[in-house]
This record gives C-alpha cells, sequence and structure tokens, in this order.
C-alpha cells in the first residue's frame, strides 16, 4: 500500500469525522478488517509511507499515540508473529493434552485407583451405593515457565524503510516460541531431564512402576515388540486390579537411528525382523503410528504408548501479542524507540500417569 493511497484514505476519514480520534479509530477499523479479510497482507505495507501518511500529513510527530499508526504497525508486527507461530509444525501438540492454568506450578491429579469394586461385590436390593473414593489421591506438580521476546521499531527502521527485515525478525520471534514450545514438549515426552514425573523420572525398572526396560532384549524389533504389547496387556493399578492402559493404536516414538528399523516393522508383512527366514507373520503390521523425536539423544532407545492420555501441556497462556508506544519510555528517549513489541507464551509439560508408556533403553 502506497503512502499517498495511505493518506488519501486516510483524509477521506478525516473529511467524515469532525473529531480526529473518531477519524483515527473508523480508518484503523477500516485497514484492520482488510487485514483480516485479507484484502491487505503485511507484506503489502510500507512503515516509512506508513509513517509519513498516518503521522508526518498530520503533524503528530512529537504525539505519536494520537495518530493511527502504532495500532495499525503494531497489527502488522503481531500477525506476522502468530503466523509464523501458526505455520511452525509443533509436532509435540499431537502427544499432549491442552490444559489450561491458572498456576506457576500445575498440581494435578494423577492415578487414583478405585479399590471398592470387583467381581464378588454387588449392591443388594435397598442397600447404599458405596462412596467410591480413592483412598490415597495422588497429585503430581508440573513447573510451568515463560519465554518471549521483544522487538523496538526505531526512527531508523522507519527512516531507511526496513520493513521487509523488521517483518522477518517479527516472523523469527514467532517461529523460535512455537520450536520453544515443540521443544519442551518432546525433551518431556522423552524424559531428558529425568523430571518428566512430579519433578523426578518417569521411567524406573522399581518394582510398581517397571516402565523401563533395559538389556539386550529391549533392543527395537519384533520380540521387544511383542514384549511391550504384553505388558500393557498384564498392567494393573496400586491394589493389583487388571487396568486396560493398550490404545487402539499405540505411538512408537524414536530417534532418527531407528528409523529403518521402524519402517520395516511398521510395513513388513512377515517377521521377525532380523531374522534370517521371515516367514511368521509380523504382529506389528501398521498396529502403530511411528513418532520422529530429534530431541532423543540415544540412538538405540525407543518409547511405546499412549501419550496423549498421560503427558499435558499445561497452559497458562497461549501465544500472546502485545504493544505499546515507545515514544514516551527511556527507550524512546534514549534509543529513538517509537514503539516496542512482544510475543510470549507460558506453560509446561509433565507426565501424571505412569503406566501407558514404556521405555525400552535397546541395549
Amino acid at each position: 500500500m502506497k503512502g499517498f493511497a495511505i493518506r488519501d484514505l486516510f483524509e477521506s476519514f478525516a473529511r467524515a469525522h469532525t473529531d480526529k480520534r473518531a477519524a483515527n479509530r473508523a480508518f484503523t477499523e477500516k485497514v484492520m478488517g482488510l487485514l483480516e479479510a485479507k484484502k491487505l497482507t503485511p507484506a503489502d505495507f510500507s512503515l516509512r509511507e506508513l509513517w509519513e501518511g498516518l503521522v508526518v500529513s498530520q503533524g503528530l510527530e512529537e504525539d505519536v499515540v494520537s495518530s493511527a499508526f502504532p495500532t495499525i504497525s503494531g497489527q502488522l508486527i503481531s500477525s506476522v508473529m502468530i503466523q509464523a507461530y501458526d505455520a511452525y509444525p509443533k509436532n509435540g501438540l499431537s502427544l499432549v493434552r491442552v490444559v489450561p492454568s491458572r498456576l506457576k506450578v500445575s498440581q494435578v491429579v494423577g492415578w487414583t485407583p478405585l479399590g471398592k469394586l470387583d467381581r464378588t461385590s454387588y449392591v443388594k436390593e435397598k442397600e447404599d451405593y458405596p462412596e467410591l473414593e480413592s483412598p490415597d489421591e495422588k497429585t503430581v506438580k508440573i513447573k510451568n515457565k515463560k519465554n518471549g521476546g521483544t522487538i523496538s521499531l526505531t526512527r531508523e527502521a522507519i527512516f531507511f524503510d526496513r520493513t521487509g527485515q523488521l517483518l522477518s525478525l517479527a516472523a523469527g520471534v514467532g517461529q523460535e516460541l512455537a520450536r520453544w514450545q515443540d521443544e519442551v514438549i518432546l525433551s518431556k515426552a522423552a524424559d531428558l531431564d529425568s523430571d518428566a514425573y512430579d519433578g523426578g523420572a518417569m521411567f524406573s525398572a522399581s518394582a510398581g512402576i517397571a516402565n523401563l526396560l533395559t538389556g539386550a532384549a529391549s533392543a527395537l524389533g519384533t520380540t521387544s515388540y511383542e514384549a511391550a504389547r504384553i505388558k500393557f496387556r498384564k498392567a494393573t493399578d496400586e491394589k493389583g486390579k487388571k487396568i486396560n492402559v493398550m490404545p487402539d493404536k499405540p505411538i512408537l516414538m524414536h530417534p532418527a537411528d531407528l528409523e529403518p528399523t521402524v519402517m520395516k516393522l511398521l510395513n513388513n508383512e512377515f517377521g521377525p525382523i532380523g531374522a534370517a527366514a521371515q516367514t511368521e507373520y509380523n504382529v506389528a503390521r501398521n498396529g502403530f503410528v511411528p513418532f520422529y523425536n530429534p530431541y532423543i539423544t540415544s540412538a538405540t532407545a525407543w518409547y511405546y504408548g499412549d501419550f496423549k492420555n498421560s503427558l499435558r501441556w499445561e497452559e497458562v497462556w497461549p501465544l500472546e501479542t502485545y504493544s505499546r508506544v515507545g515514544q514516551d519510555t527511556e527507550e524512546g528517549f534514549k534509543k529513538d524507540v517509537i514503539s516496542q513489541h512482544r510475543a510470549s507464551i507460558y506453560g509446561g509439560c509433565g507426565y501424571d500417569d505412569f503406566r501407558r508408556v514404556y521405555k525400552n533403553v535397546g541395549a
């Protein structure tokens, strides 16, 4: 959008409104509507021409906040941040349940067995139904963290018309926040820092948990895959009651090194994988969803199970953008900052149940 077109369009609104503020509001709403309808895009604008059409031509260099410039330029920058965030392939979100939170540390209810019903129990006629409360309700804590960044629109950026550079920087902020969120989720999914379950290790070989499989028998292949399925079928709660934690199609999360083996397991008609004579039916064929996790540091470790029903993203707030005019701030005075623009995200990730995902060390 050229500067003269901006000026002409704005002046048509100024003529239709006796009050300058009303003209600014109406003009801003018009431009924002065009942006929302995608009849205009951020690439159609020049910050210098926008500045000259809305600030210089109106004699508002010392009172930028009274012009339509900060609202429109802020919307341009924010929309680019949001578009870049949305466009990033946030694969980690497919592994989690997104749960709203208002806490810095979310305390969520973990697995709570109900121990009063079994095959011998029943309710007699005119007898009260029993209260099915868990005797030891369990909670797990998930620490939520904030991340974000700011960019500044300076007089130099406007004067030298660095529109493309500034919008590219805004896109980088949105993309980096999406990448950060994805890394947090995928790192917790693999428990890389040994803090994914209530601030401690998620995977353990100890009795009562036993979701960590080690040794040569845990190396990815037909035998270990079948053993993992059998463990799911034999799952019990703390009271020894049988529970069903086997999803219809489990996810098999793996590093790049195991991708060839994963694809053989998924697609081969016969097994066992790696055997000289492959004549047995491959029970793993089309039986799981492969998921590549680039953050897994081990070349042999793989994870198997129902991630979405045990891993959660606590969302304090989703991507949020905010703009302020910097003219009357310290940055505005000392650094010729016209406006500042911030994007942030606040959340955390962790497991609330250890029974639905198994880690196989693979060695």
